[in-house]
């Protein structure tokens, strides 16, 4: 599965999560989320992340713009397959490697998760390597369901 060009903005959740959890789908292996926006994303939970991956196989996540006041921007849990994520050239929305670990929930955070993320080569300003510089207005929502999703992306 490909997922270009979204902008996943204003998700919350109060137990964990904010825009993206994937757990144990083997569709996603070998899926690759690359240009898109993930902003705004917040979670009323200490461990929400805009993006929580758990369990199976692991996406990679590539030249992506991260930017949430109030989550990780990415959160780790159980054992992944490859035990390495690859974040690598997303804009976090500092340049900072430091600031940029600290959004990040992994194996250096909790010897019990097996992955850990590379965040390597990021992005020193949100223009990089085809990032956006800035973020949309968010229009109305598009209703959709659960079902109209598994087909789209079959």
């Amino acid at each position: 599965m490909e997922v270009y060009e979204n902008v996943f903005t204003g998700n919350s959740d109060q137990d964990g999560g904010a825009a993206i959890t994937l757990s144990s789908w083997e569709a996603l292996h070998g899926s690759v989320f690359e240009d898109n926006t993930f902003f705004g994303n917040m979670s009323d939970a200490p461990t929400g992340a805009a993006v929580a991956v758990s369990r199976g196989q692991s996406p990679v996540f590539r030249s992506n713009f991260l930017d949430n006041p109030t989550a990780f921007e990415v959160k780790l849990t159980e054992t992944l397959e490859p035990d390495t994520l690859d974040f690598t050239g997303n804009w976090w929305g500092t340049d900072d490697p430091d600031s940029i670990a600290a959004l990040i929930w992994d194996c250096n955070d909790d010897p019990g998760v097996q992955g850990c993320v590379d965040f390597s080569d990021w992005c020193g300003d949100p223009s990089c390597a085809g990032q956006v510089t800035s973020v949309p207005e968010a229009g109305e929502p598009e209703p959709t369901t659960w079902s109209r999703l598994k087909s789209i992306y079959r």
